[in-house]
């Protein structure tokens, strides 16, 4: 009596690893998402007087976050979401969304009468509704990270 076995082990893990890769990639798209609703096209009452709470997003690799405040020295009239999402290689299994301005928190609280009360979360929940996330797991099956990105946009 002989048995496949081994074989089908063998393919099993091979697709398993290739679901992985696939799956990494897909963190890119995530947070190319998220970071065009918090930086580019943040929601309505977002506090843009200074532009201080828009800068302060930044894109990490890994799960330890930036916190760079970019103070008033570094203040850009739009922000770049395409720079922050350069960060990134599509090969990150995590990575972080932070904001190191130290008000953000009090903000997204209510504290600014401008800004609505969880402007992050609406961004955040925004993003996501623009995922497709089988079209974005099929591109990246395919190792097209680039296009994942694009997609909904």
């Amino acid at each position: 009596m002989s048995s496949n076995i081994a074989k089908v082990v063998k393919d099993f893990n091979a697709d398993v690893e290739h679901i992985y890769k696939a799956s990494t990639q897909m963190v890119k798209t995530v947070v190319a998402y998220t970071i065009y609703e918090l930086q580019d096209m943040p929601p309505a009452g977002t506090p843009r007087d200074t532009l201080r709470a828009v800068n302060g997003w930044n894109v990490a690799p890994g799960p330890v976050g930036d916190f760079t405040d970019p103070g008033p020295q570094f203040i850009h009239p739009e922000p770049d979401p395409e720079l922050e999402i350069r960060k990134l290689t599509g090969k990150e299994d995590q990575a972080t969304i932070a904001n190191g301005v130290h008000y953000i928190g009090s903000l997204e609280f209510g504290s600014s009468r401008q800004s609505p009360r969880n402007f992050v979360r609406i961004a955040i929940d925004r993003a996501l509704s623009h995922l497709d996330f089988t079209v974005v797991y099929k591109a990246a099956l395919r190792g097209d990270v680039d296009r994942g990105v694009r997609l909904g946009r």
